[in-house]
């Protein structure tokens, strides 16, 4: 999946965000939630343009814990709605 980076995200340094967003995507993908939100929480403030992706990533996080996906998950989130 792609997404286009917002118009204010001129300046941001794409090059510091990377690390902690892979280890992020790393962390949920391995289901490691508090993990997940204390980089997510790390991303955001180096990225605060990209606050809808990480909100986006936040709410599937909190709908994990309360519903957790099956052993042997792979990382895809499965949309119900549009």
């Amino acid at each position: 999946v792609y997404g286009l980076l917002p118009a204010d995200a001129n300046g941001l340094d794409m090059d510091a965000l990377e690390a902690p967003h892979m280890e992020m995507l790393d962390a949920y993908r391995s289901m490691e939630w508090d993990r997940a939100v204390g980089l997510l929480i790390k991303c955001r403030r180096s990225a605060k343009p990209l606050t809808v992706l990480y909100d986006l990533y936040a709410e599937r996080i909190a709908a994990y814990r309360n519903d957790p996906p099956d052993s042997d998950w792979g990382g895809v989130y499965v949309a119900d709605t549009k």
